[in-house]
């Protein structure tokens, strides 16, 4: 019982902080239904389709001045992988830590 109890706290929190979030972030959709109204609850579609026509290389297989030449001059976008391979941030980064440190911190998306 107590458990359940804990859980509806918790959504009720959860839920508090989302309307205030949205509220500080978008006061243009503070009247109740404003999100319906204008269509956002129906878009969602669109941000499910992504083409992803970056390309990705590996740091160890491109020298410095060859990635100057075919990415950094022409300024094209680039992924690059295995460079972070050795920081401490790649084991100490997890979901469970960043949500516990960062829990109280707001931020904006969009």
């Amino acid at each position: 019982m107590a458990a359940e109890t804990d859980r509806t706290k918790l959504e009720h929190r959860a839920r508090k902080r989302i309307r205030e979030v949205k509220r500080k972030a978008r006061p243009e959709l503070n009247s109740k239904g404003a999100w319906s109204q204008i269509g956002y609850t129906h878009n969602f579609e669109p941000f499910k389709i992504v083409n992803d026509n970056v390309e990705r290389i590996d740091e160890s297989c491109v020298t410095p001045e060859e990635f100057i030449e075919k990415y950094e001059k022409p300024y094209l976008p680039i992924v690059i992988r295995g460079c972070q391979e050795s920081w401490k941030a790649t084991y100490k980064w997890t979901l469970e830590r960043l949500g516990k440190k960062y829990r109280n911190q707001k931020f904006k998306c969009g």
